[in-house]
């Protein structure tokens, strides 16, 4: 409440998505093509990120959660819906509006080796970005570059090294002083904590953690290391089959799931919050394309509550495909049947 007596309005999010969706069409025999023949990568996704904070996306591989990070900043072609920046629709942007857009959203990509060139040292590499939006002098550029590798915990020397040379905590540390270089404000971070050691993995958590802090940065924090999502994340949001299915604070969701799937999920890394969801043999841990489910609920197949009540018809009906509904403070599941749960 302000001196005057009156609530301060809430600041607008950074970041909206509203019903993205992003198909990929099949080909068929003799290259034909269907268009009722497609992948639903994504399939009606809405979020909002605030400025400043982090939304962990979770989910098994081929969730969806890497296309729509690459579809928010145009790296893929959206089907439909909304992507808006601060409240300007980035699917509307073309030519050079969307190329002055793009420095201030950014990606950290999964692959290492692919995102920094072997042949080039990581002084060049620096210089590469730093030159893409600034006319620097080789005097700033050196000293810029200087500054950002003392960002992310580098050594100036560190400059003169090819990335065959770098570790794997080096090679993430400059991926991270690259896309720095531009000075973003929004960053979609692709599993960036994979095939780094456990103790490696923390580092660089805690690095982006202090680097969103100090330089004010939003992340959308794409990964499936449940345990680091919960330390770095302020909410997540976990999907499945290309659709949000629970939305929560993470130290909500990792204590008590209510979405069958989420708490799946989390089963695999704590057995205590596994026995508080009994399967009793029904879950099924795969599911191939030609058996994703064309109506009702996309879990239902692999959902031990779907089976322990006896397959319920407004899981299986046409028009009754679970809708994200807020079941309490904070939290939105899709889910016919949520959990019970401790919040």
């Amino acid at each position: 409440m302000s001196a005057s007596g009156v609530a301060p309005t809430p600041a607008a999010p950074l970041l909206e998505v509203s019903e993205l969706r992003t198909h990929f069409q099949r080909r068929g025999p003799f290259g034909i093509v269907r268009a009722s023949d497609y992948v639903a990568a994504v399939d009606g996704v809405s979020f909002s990120l605030e400025e400043g904070r982090t939304l962990g996306v979770v989910g098994e591989s081929g969730c969806g959660k890497t296309t729509l990070g690459r579809t928010i900043l145009r790296l893929v072609d959206a089907t439909s819906g909304s992507v808006r920046y601060r409240g300007q629709d980035l699917l509307a942007l073309r030519g050079s509006a969307l190329r002055e857009k793009r420095r201030e959203l950014q990606m950290i990509f999964q692959d290492l080796d692919a995102a920094l060139d072997p042949k080039m040292r990581v002084g060049e590499l620096l210089k590469e970005a730093l030159l893409v939006h600034a006319r620097l002098t080789g005097p700033e550029v050196r000293r810029r570059s200087v500054e950002l590798l003392e960002l992310v915990k580098l050594k100036a020397a560190k400059l003169t090294a090819f990335p065959p040379e770098l570790s794997g905590g080096e090679k993430r540390r400059v991926s991270i002083a690259r896309v720095l270089a531009v000075e973003p404000r929004l960053i979609v971070a692709d599993e960036p904590l994979s095939a780094l050691d456990v103790s490696i993995a923390a580092q660089v958590a805690n690095l982006m953690r202090d680097l969103q802090e100090r330089l004010r940065l939003s992340y959308l924090f794409i990964s499936h290391d449940l345990r680091m999502v919960e330390l770095i994340a302020d909410r997540v949001m976990v999907m499945y089959l290309g659709q949000v299915v629970e939305v929560a604070p993470a130290s909500v969701l990792a204590r008590s799931a209510a979405h069958p799937y989420s708490r799946l999920l989390w089963c695999a890394v704590d057995p205590y919050t596994g026995r508080r969801l009994e399967t009793g043999g029904a879950t099924r841990w795969e599911l191939s394309e030609g058996e994703r489910p064309r109506s009702g609920c996309r879990f239902r197949d692999r959902c031990p509550v779907y089976h322990a009540k006896g397959a319920p018809a407004e899981c299986r009906d046409q028009g009754s495909e679970p809708r994200l509904r807020e079941l309490s403070a904070g939290r939105l599941v899709a889910c016919h049947h949520p959990l019970e749960c401790a919040d």
